[in-house]
């Protein structure tokens, strides 16, 4: 069956196609029966940086993930600037790091993949998560706060590993707190309600991401994938940028600039059933 899938992808190869390449549990050795099974397919001359695409192959389901070369040779050949930049270079090295190359046309990738295991965190870059920021009044926005405070002192804990960092909870797995079932539907319908009054047109990976763990019975990355949701919907809310993301300020300026009231309510909620989700030991 694995070779079957593998087949499967390799029919997609055309002259554009660079490598490509199996990455996530599937690699690491954590996958369970159920777990998608992930590609990145590098190309060269993208319409866009990222593409994400979702299929099923006999009963598996595949998360097909495309990158063009130049933006992948671009972000490794550069300096972060901003933190947005230091996520997107944590995000191509996760899976440059950690793969099993399926296909390969050409040296390029080759250069690639040699370029990131060499690759070393600047101390410059460090900095890019020190933000000066007071707590919000508000219990409940406070409480989200301090747990931004946490989040970062994992993220610089990896950074000081030479390991990949991301402001997603779900992805900071040996920090979660292991969870139950107890209140997830509650929170996961007033996340659902936060989000279809944004009007946002397109499904948020993390909300996939939650609904699968929820039907999958794995309440942890469930709770994790939820309290990614928010964050994003409190960023949005608040007509922040991208580079805000990690800035725990963002929870105080919440507090006079959130208006959404489904969104507070769902901030609300999630916190009264999970008010830990991170552990920074």
């Amino acid at each position: 069956m694995v070779e079957d899938i593998f087949e499967h992808i390799r029919e997609r190869i055309d002259d554009e196609t660079s490598a490509i390449l199996l990455v996530g549990s599937r690699v690491d050795g954590t996958h369970r029966e159920d777990s998608d099974i992930d590609f990145v397919i590098v190309r060269r001359n993208q319409d866009r940086p990222i593409i994400n695409q979702k299929e099923t192959f006999h009963s598996h389901e595949l998360d097909l993930w495309f990158y063009d070369e130049e933006f992948i040779t671009g972000l490794l050949e550069r300096p972060a600037s901003n933190y947005a930049d230091l996520s997107l270079q944590s995000l191509v090295l996760s899976f440059l790091w950690s793969n099993s190359l399926v296909y390969r046309r050409d040296e390029m990738i080759d250069d690639i993949l040699l370029t990131s295991k060499v690759w070393t965190w600047s101390e410059e870059v460090r900095t890019l998560l020190d933000y000066d920021s007071v707590p919000p009044q508000d219990k409940t926005l406070r409480k989200y706060y301090f747990e931004n405070l946490d989040l970062l002192r994992i993220m610089r804990m990896r950074l000081d590993e030479n390991k990949t960092v991301s402001h997603r909870s779900k992805d900071n797995k040996e920090h979660l707190i292991e969870q139950d079932d107890e209140g997830i539907h509650e929170v996961y319908n007033s996340v659902v309600a936060a989000y279809q009054s944004e009007g946002i047109s397109r499904e948020w990976t993390e909300l996939a991401d939650a609904r699968k763990a929820i039907k999958k019975e794995r309440w942890t990355l469930a709770v994790a994938s939820l309290r990614d949701v928010l964050r994003f919907l409190v960023r949005i809310d608040c007509r922040l940028s991208e580079y805000d993301i990690v800035d725990p300020m963002m929870w105080t300026l919440a507090e006079n600039s959130l208006s959404n009231d489904l969104v507070k309510t769902a901030l609300k909620i999630m916190m009264k059933h999970y008010p830990h989700v991170l552990r920074t030991s």
